[in-house]
């Protein structure tokens, strides 16, 4: 893993404003455009790039600060696996895997054995703009 400290040439506790400042001095001198396109200081440029996208956003530092010293990485791969796991649980928590076809039937509005239609799909839509489109566009009462 590339030390982006060491890219932009500042220290670990450096302020947004170095972290800024050492880009901008170390992107004017690498940029492409300004060595004629040679291939190392397009990667360098890159590289750059990259160490400021995540040096000067917060929440991404702190997150490669973890990972840089190699500590908590498990902790937090627990963790999104854990939000993931309840988001799931709560997504799929009115569906019935052992009546899969009720499911799909309150899902999809028709039962996929027999393709009739269930009451639910002839209910009234509640979001029905019919009549707000036809009081503007439809035929004018005299």
């Amino acid at each position: 893993m590339d030390n982006y400290y060491e890219i932009l040439g500042v220290e670990r506790q450096a302020s947004q404003d170095e972290i800024k400042k050492a880009f901008r001095k170390l992107a004017k001198q690498h940029h492409p455009d300004l060595n004629h396109g040679t291939f190392e200081s397009e990667e360098k440029f890159k590289k750059i790039n990259e160490a400021y996208n995540v040096l000067n956003k917060e929440n991404l530092r702190k997150e490669y600060d973890l990972k840089l010293d190699g500590g908590e990485k498990n902790n937090i791969n627990q963790k999104t696996h854990e939000k993931r796991k309840e988001a799931e649980k709560n997504n799929y928590k009115n569906i019935n895997i052992d009546d899969i076809e009720k499911s799909f039937e309150n899902f999809f509005g028709f039962n996929p054995k027999s393709k009739e239609r269930t009451n639910k799909v002839n209910k009234k839509n509640p979001i029905d703009t019919t009549d707000i489109f036809e009081r503007y566009f439809g035929p004018k009462k005299k």
